[in-house]
């Protein structure tokens, strides 16, 4: 950032050094000096996204300052970071949880996040702007079951600069089983049988007497 000031009209022969001091909302960032004679100085290393105020200040050679004088300024806007640990939290047959961190790099760049979703092997894909979170996420529904889908999640700046994206990859679930049937019932054991749905590689059976409230016993059976 480049700050340029006038020099006094008054004094200026005793003068011995220009103080600038950059605050941010955390207190003082830089301290520089430079002489009376200059009229401009560049600052470095300073945050992007940034409400910077700017003071400037004459010191005499006795050591007595002047008063300062102030300015405003915002510095420019960088891409944030790519998001990180993104990962899918749940998954259904029509619809899949995706959680995420936000990114490290440029975090105070932040504004939103472009979250997009296709299927494997598709160029057409939709998105959905997302705000900010303490701890991000987003839920997806109307999607094909059985399906393999690419999530992609960007960081957004607030002049709507991209960071990098990140993208998971991941299946929907398959459709509920039909056709579920109950034979062959005698003191000790019944036969339960049901029609598969496409993809569906496992199954969950549970069991318990209707009294027991939710106390079932339950095991997996493999698809054959």
């Amino acid at each position: 950032m480049a700050v340029r000031w006038e020099p006094p009209t008054q004094g200026l022969s005793c003068a011995k050094l220009v103080n600038i001091r950059v605050y941010t909302d955390r207190g003082i960032q830089q301290k520089v000096t430079a002489s009376p004679n200059e009229t401009e100085h560049i600052l470095y290393n300073i945050e992007s996204c940034s409400a910077l105020t700017v003071s400037i200040g004459v010191v005499s050679e006795e050591g007595a300052p002047s008063k300062p004088v102030r300015s405003q300024a915002y510095t420019a806007a960088n891409a944030p970071g790519q998001v990180q640990d993104l990962k899918v939290f749940e998954t259904k047959s029509h619809g899949l949880h995706v959680k995420w961190s936000p990114p490290s790099e440029n975090h105070q760049c932040l504004f939103k996040y472009s979250v997009c979703w296709r299927e494997a092997g598709k160029t057409q894909q939709e998105c959905e702007r997302h705000g900010l979170e303490l701890y991000p996420g987003i839920s997806i529904y109307h999607l094909q079951s059985c399906t393999e889908y690419v999530v992609t999640v960007a960081s957004m700046g607030s002049s709507k600069d991209i960071g990098n994206t990140t993208g998971v990859a991941v299946f929907t679930g398959p459709e509920p089983v039909t056709a579920l049937k109950v034979d062959n019932v005698d003191t000790r054991s019944v036969t339960v049988s049901w029609e598969s749905p496409p993809c569906a590689q496992q199954f969950s059976v549970c069991w318990g007497a209707w009294q027991d409230k939710g106390g079932h016993s339950c095991t997996s059976v493999t698809n054959t």
